[in-house]
């Protein structure tokens, strides 16, 4: 991005072009959904699949939603880990993982109060179209791309270290930058930005 504070994406959909969306949709019945998508064309960038099932069930302590999971093709078999883990604690939650188009992803988005994703396309879409998102972002590229300056419901959770801006090029054992990342730092950064979002309340919990 340009870097000025005043910086918007931009992204033009209608309801027609998401012809998988109301499929989708439809176990939900109309109630609150969130969207996770726990993969990224760079593997580095990829937080810990069990951190994000973690998280999630902390979340619905506070925020009870319905979750889809999404990304492409590659993905399908992380994205299904997780959704049988939510299942198994009564979470409802969909695998969409090779079954939607980008115009599918942008509508799911649009429509949902919440994206948790790695550094990847669907925040960026998120942050288009206006939805509440959680990025755990790496420190290759910090400040490049992500986080939007000025936009509160776009937040960034990172474990910044001295070698940031590496261009993902990481000179540690492993890349700090992401797997230092805690639940709790994620579960706050999401609860916070529920907080924010048009007045948005916890949910009240099903009897």
């Amino acid at each position: 991005y340009s870097g000025e504070a005043n910086h918007k994406t931009r992204i033009w959909i209608n309801k027609s072009d998401g012809g998988s969306v109301p499929t989708f949709l439809e176990p939900f019945k109309g109630e609150h959904y969130a969207v996770l998508a726990p993969g990224s064309a760079d593997k580095k960038r990829i937080w810990d699949t069990n951190d994000f099932v973690s998280s999630i069930k902390q979340i619905q302590q506070d925020y009870p939603l319905q979750w889809i999971v999404d990304g492409n093709a590659g993905d399908y078999e992380r994205c299904n880990y997780i959704v049988e883990r939510l299942s198994v604690s009564g979470i409802s939650a969909l695998n969409t993982a090779g079954k939607t188009t980008l115009r599918d992803v942008s509508l799911l988005i649009e429509g949902s109060v919440l994206v948790l994703a790695n550094e990847s396309g669907p925040i960026h879409i998120a942050a288009a179209v206006g939805t509440p998102t959680v990025c755990i972002l790496s420190g290759g590229f910090y400040g490049r791309f992500y986080p939007y300056p000025g936009n509160p419901l776009t937040i960034a959770v990172t474990h910044k270290l001295p070698c940031y801006n590496c261009s993902m090029r990481c000179i540690l054992p492993e890349v700090e930058c992401v797997t230092k990342i805690g639940v709790s730092e994620v579960v706050d950064a999401v609860i916070n930005v529920l907080s924010q979002a048009q007045g948005l309340r916890p949910f009240a919990k099903s009897l």
